[in-house]
């Protein structure tokens, strides 16, 4: 008995390895084959044909066995991603540092949509228009130093840069195979353009080199819209190969294991998207700009904060985003102006710089009393 089935698994692999493709050393362009039009996959992923060359049969060129991702639309009324489309395999940021996000589909900014690109946004267009379909990314740290927060490569593919009209950074994006383009904005490059890169690999930081620069010429302007701040960056996920532009949030595309490391910070679907509807009933007002940038400022609901965080509110922002302070027991107080207590002074608090430049906090923490990134000066960490 025990004879009979082994002969039947041997004879059945003897068949398998006649019929099935055929797997030898010969199998690279130019090596022998058997039979006219056999394909076959290398363990690399190449895929070969058998052609006739002459009086002979090889192999042909070896051709990568690439398994594409259709892009795949956000349903507005889902209640969580689809796995197909989970390919952000690797974690685009470090997420010590991220505090806070504006929604897709915010009203923070500017108009970030299909139908802005197609220039498509009077009323009445059936492509979606007046809203941010990107992410706005805000971080607990200063403009100085700067490269503090690093980016990844989300998955494999080409780095490319965007210097139009950049004023704090520069646009880098990463495009896969699939043709679908994951892009940070006002970031330093950390990778060379055009280079290959893989999933995971580092290739932008922020703030940008000259961020500090940056906010200082805004916060000395009469600046009503869009961001003014400088602790900040922008993360977009479109498709290159759907007609028309196809927009979507990254967090609809990450892998299982990122999608966790998101959500332990309170960033979901759910949380952190908002849906078609909702900004259909409820569009975004713009101020008539090329790029329509939004008028007046987005309310609360059009940002998810990480969990135990509680944003800041300073008048000297136009988007809500100040850096909220953290206190010895972990709570968070605004940065607002008042005045030491004691012999200590609290981080974030005003000073004046004509009545000293060093203090401590409650904790033993050594202060610097310097002009921070929002134009005010505060008490800071001494570096």
């Amino acid at each position: 008995m025990k004879r009979s089935h082994l002969t039947c698994i041997v004879l059945a692999s003897l068949t398998l390895s006649f019929f099935g493709p055929t797997a030898n050393a010969n199998m690279k362009a130019g090596g022998a084959c058997m039979k006219l039009g056999e394909t076959a996959v290398d363990p690399s992923g190449f895929k070969y044909k058998c052609i006739k060359s002459g009086k002979k049969l090889v192999w042909s060129k070896g051709i990568k066995n690439v398994v594409k991702v259709e892009p795949t639309k956000t349903n507005s009324t889902a209640q969580s991603s689809t796995p197909m489309g989970a390919f952000i395999v690797a974690n685009p940021v470090d997420l010590q540092h991220v505090v806070r996000l504006s929604k897709f589909r915010s009203c923070v900014g500017h108009d970030y949509s299909p139908g802005i690109m197609e220039k498509s946004a009077a009323e009445g267009s059936t492509l979606e228009n007046k809203r941010s379909m990107k992410h706005y990314i805000i971080i607990d740290v200063a403009s100085t130093p700067s490269r503090t927060v690093k980016g990844y490569a989300p998955f494999d593919g080409v780095i490319s840069y965007d210097t139009v009209g950049a004023s704090m950074g520069i646009g880098v994006s990463i495009t896969s195979p699939e043709g679908w383009v994951f892009e940070f904005m006002h970031v330093e490059p950390l990778a060379a353009n055009g280079k290959k890169v893989k999933a995971g690999d580092v290739i932008v930081a922020a703030p940008a080199d000259n961020a500090a620069a940056a906010g200082a010429s805004k916060n000395t302007g009469t600046t009503t819209t869009g961001i003014n701040e400088t602790n900040v960056f922008d993360i977009a996920l479109f498709s290159i190969s759907a007609k028309p532009p196809l927009f979507e949030s990254f967090i609809d595309h990450l892998a299982p294991k990122v999608a966790a490391l998101w959500a332990a910070k309170g960033f979901t679907f759910q949380t952190s998207i908002l849906s078609k509807a909702t900004r259909d009933a409820a569009p975004c007002i713009t101020d008539g700009s090329w790029n329509g940038n939004f008028v007046g400022l987005a309310p609360e609901s059009d940002y998810i904060n990480a969990v135990g965080y509680t944003p800041a509110q300073s008048s000297s922002s136009s988007s809500g985003q100040d850096v909220a302070k953290k206190t010895d027991s972990g709570t968070q107080q605004s940065g607002s102006s008042s005045s030491s207590n004691g012999m200590f002074s609290q981080l974030g608090e005003t000073c004046d710089l004509t009545k000293g430049t060093s203090s401590k906090s409650s904790d033993g923490t050594q202060l610097v009393c310097m002009v921070s990134s929002d134009g005010r000066t505060t008490w800071q960490v001494k570096k």
